[in-house]
């Protein structure tokens, strides 16, 4: 993990935590600050 497989985007109501690699799809996070979290995948190859 280095800073080129992750990106943070700040949001009004979230954060947005995306991990991405070469050989999976991304794991992409979505932390809301009154502590829900959800999470999905994508496939960045696409």
């Amino acid at each position: 993990m280095d800073e080129n497989n992750w990106k943070v985007e700040w949001k009004t109501d979230k954060v947005i935590v995306t991990i991405t690699g070469e050989e999976q799809t991304d794991e992409i996070f979505f932390l809301y600050y009154n502590g829900e979290t959800e999470n999905a995948t994508s496939d960045s190859s696409q």
